[in-house]
């Protein structure tokens, strides 16, 4: 019975149910507890209310995979709704999830509104409805309905289509009907004449999607047909009329005769339905008239109409009246406006109170003149937004025109710049010319160089051999003369000279170790090898060389590599590996090229490094010379900013790379641009001292600034901690629980560790397990402490002082200090040495910026000493060693405390609206019943009365004898939109009314009728026989 009653089924299927045999029972039973303990799980109540408020705080996704995300939850929770029991249904409910999501309907943003998260959300409410308890939240919230129907102003054809089939199964639930018209009147817009306008609309417009399109007209016509059919207009043809004059006021006939093209079944039903309700209706009017038709869309037809019913009564005076005044209107449409909205009030104003409708109650004339007048108010602000717009399409015009005139000067600057660089390129063809002119004269002076070369080894070989034959001694006095020197190298890049000869030529020594002992160390040749000597500068090989001290008893002292250049191919090493590659340069234009990329070929750092220091240049947008000028200046005018003299520390040459680049001076134009920055650098005095103490310098104030409010947090939240009596007040309540809870040994307590605070949310209720021992304590204070509420007024320096860490500001300021002394033994070393270079600004600016920043390193220590005072002196008064605790972990306990205890006052502020809303749903439920029973009773009764009568009326059966208030109760909701939509729910009263019409159509027209079917190739958009002559 337990399972049977959580499915909530209606009495026909449970009794089916009750009567399967045991298997059949035990096999369901097990197959709900598996589903049960697999969603269970995964699919609580409390998860999807928890994901939709947060979804509502959000807005519209620019991801697509986040929409899907949040489609695929509400899809999930609308699943979940439909396929879990009833107990799942009632506490979504009980947690206010029918308010949650009425929540984000009301406060979405546009771009969600014309989304499928909408669609899905409205899904959601259409599943809690199929439940009677779901339905019956619904009808007795407020605002349900009304925010529901406002859903009909998106743009979403599905989600207009999901809107319409709850509104149209709403009309037909008992309650219902009501509470749809008066949202339907709260939805329109102030620019809308009724509350349907928008829907008729929809009937007219078409798009190239024909599926939709017909989809939404059938949603459309369903709704009106049950609008106008349920209710009170079950009964009252003066409701029905009411309402179908308001359609037809719209214009909806002619859209109607139109809609037949589309040619399909199910919105043909209910185009037929309508039509035949209004013949039907309209014929029953007439007849009231003593007439056969009355033609409701001339206003001829209707005032003979009531002139013939009229005359010779007390009412015709006033009738003609009326027409005479009307004669006297104005031609405006608020007094035809206010005349029609009295002209449809009055026909309702009957004895029977059902007959009633939202916006037509009788009004104050006065209240509906300024409600008309509030209207015209709304259309002049569409007016002046009107102007507004034209403003600003002219200021637009006028700023477009501005542009396109500063794009005509950019053209006409670029003009000028091409014709600039045209000339340059002239000159720079002709300067191309006179070096390529260079650079022949310059290979025939290597060759010279290359030739005499090679005569000056064989002369050497000569006198080497000479003097191994000679065996006098020659007097030291007398020795032979050097060689003549080599001719001048050419301009260009240099080349190293040749090795120097032996001392002497033709020297008569024994031996010639004798010899070379005789001769002076300044003559000594450099390398230890007759090496041979490359005859182009090569790129040079990034290696560590061994010191000769380190080299003796290595494997370096059994290598000989003269003989390995015997089988090298020199010339092609040179070629590969030459710092200047050449080119046959065909053309001036290649040569250009050739020449502009040749600048970038020397380069000596490392490749990597080299990359990155390019990468700083670029952000410093300076010149070699301007940073030189800028170094020497202590950059006082600040060209440089703090962080790329920083990131200028990363690239200080290494004594390594100021070897190499001296090797390279004379060839600095044609290095690198990281090379030439190096190279610029290296010949600074002391470079990196010097960067070092301008980039503290730059830090210096952002660093202080840094510091003094961490050690000013400290000292002010010690102090706090250590004068709040509200403070000592609160511990004073922790700890008369403690004691109360505690028993034995660790009962009877004097005091506490400050940690034991956050260890309070551990310990939980016996009987609500979300409730802490941390709510209770918030709830008990609030209660009966309400001052201690107040402590965090007390402690506001808490927050800053637990992200302050004592032994990172003591290393802080020790390398402030470490720092600033650096700079002053550099500052000596300055004014040690004579100034030679008038724009050295050091000295100048450094022993200014020393005496400011030793006064606030000074000030720093004061404020640290202080700190650590009051530090120490609040850690005694709670018990804790100020040398095993830091500030970070004292008030970090502070700190996690009032947070965890505001979190717990707002956990128990929600509980206490869920209580009071919660009473306030069951009193709204206990009503709903009431009146619910009251009504039963009622038509209990009124059967009772009937006896064996039974009379059908529009709507009342489905086609399958199913009447539309049983589903209704029996909570199948979605069958009962299937059966509104599909046309089925007016199924008894539209075979009725065209078996009459069939008695009395023509053999001839069913002839007719018949060839047509015939002739249509696609049944599937072919409309019903029965259906045409409509």
């Amino acid at each position: 019975m337990e399972l049977v009653d959580e499915l909530d089924l209606a009495p026909i299927n449970r009794e089916v149910m009750l009567n399967f045999t045991p298997d059949k029972k035990w096999q369901i039973i097990c197959t709900r507890q598996k589903e049960q303990g697999y969603n269970s799980a995964r699919c609580l109540p409390d998860y999807f209310l928890d994901r939709v408020s947060a979804m509502a705080l959000l807005l519209y996704p620019l991801e697509e995979h986040e929409v899907k995300a949040r489609i695929e939850l509400v899809n999930a929770l609308r699943t979940a709704l439909r396929t879990q029991p009833i107990s799942f249904v009632l506490r979504f409910l009980q947690l206010g999830g029918l308010s949650c999501l009425l929540y984000f309907l009301t406060n979405m943003d546009y771009d969600t509104a014309q989304s499928s998260i909408h669609t899905s959300f409205i899904g959601c409410l259409k599943a809690l409805m199929n439940t009677s308890q779901g339905r019956g939240y619904v009808l007795s919230h407020p605002d349900c309905i009304n925010v529901i129907a406002h859903s009909l102003n998106t743009e979403n054809v599905r989600t207009k289509i999901a809107v319409l089939e709850i509104l149209g199964g709403m009309c037909l639930v008992p309650g219902g009907h009501q509470q749809v018209l008066d949202a339907m009147y709260h939805q329109r817009s102030g620019h809308e004449r009724t509350r349907f306008q928008r829907l008729v609309y929809d009937l007219e417009r078409t798009s190239d999607n024909y599926k939709e399109d017909v989809n939404m007209k059938t949603a459309v016509m369903s709704f009106f047909n049950a609008v106008i059919s349920y209710g009170p207009g079950q009964d009252h043809l003066e409701f029905r009329m009411h309402l179908r004059f308001e359609l037809i006021m719209l214009g909806i006939l002619p859209v109607l005769e139109n809609l037949r093209s589309l040619e399909n079944c199910t919105l043909d039903r209910h185009l037929t339905f309508f039509e035949i309700m209004r013949l039907k209706d309209e014929k029953e009017l007439a007849s009231r008239f003593e007439t056969v038709h009355i033609d409701m869309e001339s206003a001829a037809s209707i005032v003979e109409a009531l002139e013939s019913k009229l005359a010779f009564t007390q009412s015709y005076p006033h009738f003609l009246s009326i027409l005479q005044h009307a004669l006297l209107l104005p031609l405006t449409s608020t007094a035809w406006q206010l005349l029609d909205q009295l002209s449809q009030q009055l026909p309702l104003e009957t004895d029977d109170r059902s007959i009633h409708d939202y916006d037509l109650g009788l009004p104050n004339i006065h209240t509906s003149v300024h409600h008309l007048e509030d209207s015209e108010d709304a259309n002049g602000g569409t007016s002046e937004r009107l102007q507004y717009l034209e403003k600003m399409n002219s200021d637009l015009s006028k700023q477009l025109s501005e542009i396109q005139q500063q794009l005509r000067e950019s053209t006409f600057g670029k003009e000028s710049l091409c014709q600039s660089l045209d000339l340059v390129n002239t000159v720079l063809d002709r300067e191309t010319t006179e070096h390529m002119a260079t650079m022949q004269k310059h290979a025939e002076l290597c060759e010279v160089v290359k030739q005499l070369s090679i005569e000056k080894s064989a002369s050497l070989g000569k006198l080497t051999a000479l003097s191994a034959e000679d065996s006098v001694v020659p007097s030291p006095a007398a020795p032979a003369a050097p060689p003549p020197p080599p001719p001048p190298p050419p301009p260009g890049p240099p080349v190293p000279p040749p090795p120097q000869p032996p001392a002497g030529a033709k020297l008569s020594t024994p031996s010639a170790k004798s010899t070379v002992s005789h001769v002076p160390d300044v003559l000594l040749p450099s390398p230890k090898r007759n090496l041979p000597m490359p005859t182009t500068p090569l790129k040079s090989f990034n290696w560590s060389k061994l010191p000769e001290t380190c080299v003796q008893g290595t494997i370096w002292t059994e290598m000989n590599e003269e003989k390995v250049y015997n089988n090298l191919n020199l010339a092609e090493f040179e070629k590969t590996f030459s710092a200047y590659q050449r080119h046959d340069v065909s053309s001036s234009e290649d040569f250009r090229r050739h020449t502009l990329k040749k600048t970038k070929e020397l380069s000596i750092i490392d490749g990597r490094r080299s990359q990155n220091c390019t990468i700083l240049l670029s952000k410093l947008k300076m010149s070699n010379a301007q940073v030189v000028a800028a170094i020497i200046d202590m950059d006082r005018d600040d060209q440089i900013s703090k962080d790329l003299c920083e990131q200028m520390l990363k690239f200080v040459p290494i004594p390594e790379e100021t070897a190499m680049l001296e090797e390279h001076s004379q060839a600095v134009t044609s290095m690198a641009r990281a090379d030439g920055f190096l190279f610029e650098m290296s010949r600074i005095v002391h470079y990196e001292e010097r960067l070092k103490a301008l980039c503290y310098k730059k830090k210096f104030s952002e660093r202080v600034a840094d510091l003094r409010p961490k050690l000013d947090a400290v000292r002010q939240a010690s102090k706090e901690v250590y004068r709040s009596k509200r403070l000592r007040r609160l511990l004073e309540i922790v700890l008369a629980f403690g004691n109360y809870m505690n028993q034995g040994q660790r009962g009877n307590a004097i005091g506490f560790k400050l940690d034991s605070l956050n260890k309070i949310v551990d310990t939980k209720s016996s009987v609500d397990k979300n409730v802490t021992l941390l709510h209770y304590l918030v709830e008990t204070i609030e209660r009966t402490f309400s001052d201690v509420l107040h402590v965090t007024d007390d402690l506001q320096h808490v927050k800053i002082a637990a992200k302050a860490s004592m032994a990172d500001l003591d290393k802080e300021l020790c390398s402030l200090q470490v720092s600033l002394n650096d700079i002053e033994k550099e500052l000596d070393f300055h004014q040690s040495r004579s100034q030679t270079d008038t724009h050295d600004k050091f000295v100048l600016v450094i022993s200014a910026f020393l005496k400011e920043a030793s006064n606030s390193l000074t000030d720093l220590e004061e404020r640290l000493s202080r700190s650590k005072q009051w530090f120490e002196r609040a850690c005694k008064k709670f018990g804790e060693d100020s040398k095993k605790i830091q500030p970070e972990e004292f008030f970090g306990i502070f700190d996690t405390f009032l947070t965890a205890a505001y979190d717990a006052k707002s956990d128990n502020d929600k509980v206490k609206l869920r209580k009071v809303e919660d009473e306030r749903r069951t009193k709204i439920e206990e009503e709903h019943r009431k009146k619910k029973d009251e009504a039963r009773q009622r038509l209990q009764q009124q059967k009772s009365e009937e006896g064996s009568k039974h009379t059908t009326k529009p709507g009342d059966e489905c086609f399958n004898g199913t009447d539309a208030s049983n589903l209704s109760q029996q909570g199948d909701f979605d069958q009962l939109i299937s059966v509104l939509w599909n046309g089925e729910v007016f199924g008894a009263e539209m075979i009725q009314m065209t078996q009459r019409r069939r008695k009395k159509s023509s053999t001839g027209m069913a002839a007719l009728k018949a060839s047509c079917l015939s002739l249509s190739g696609n049944t599937d958009r072919e409309r019903p026989a029965d259906n045409v002559g409509v």
